[in-house]
């Protein structure tokens, strides 16, 4: 094993640097697809609630209280919560939301490896 991508999670600052990235990636997205289709519609109602899914399953992971399956659904509804966003886009796009959305997925997919990290560490190797 190679001790340095892994040896500070362990560090709560760093764990708590990651969830709050993690959400507000996920409220970023959930804004792209609120100012695609607009407050009041079902994608904006499944996007809020992927993303408060996706907070509890997360935090319900790091704490120790939920185990790897509930790891495994926080990625897919990730998953699912940027295809949505990139759908919203690409149905109403303009110049301003596309490069939005492209640089908060980079930085959502550039999330999703270090807590695949943590996600291990909470649940393989406490």
């Amino acid at each position: 094993m190679v001790p340095w991508p892994l040896g500070g999670w362990s560090n709560p600052a760093v764990v708590a640097a990651l969830v709050v990235a993690r959400v507000a990636c996920n409220v970023a997205l959930t804004g792209i697809v609120v100012s695609a289709a607009g407050a009041r519609t079902r994608p904006t109602a499944v996007a809020a609630t992927l993303t408060g899914c996706s907070a509890a399953l997360l935090l319900s992971v790091v704490d120790g209280a939920a185990g790897r399956p509930a790891g495994l659904l926080d990625l897919a509804v990730q998953v699912a919560l940027l295809a949505l966003a990139g759908h919203a886009t690409l149905t109403s796009t303009t110049r301003r939301r596309a490069l939005a959305f492209g640089a908060l997925a980079l930085l959502t997919v550039g999330l999703l490896l270090p807590s695949v990290v943590l996600y291990g560490e909470a649940t393989v190797a406490p």
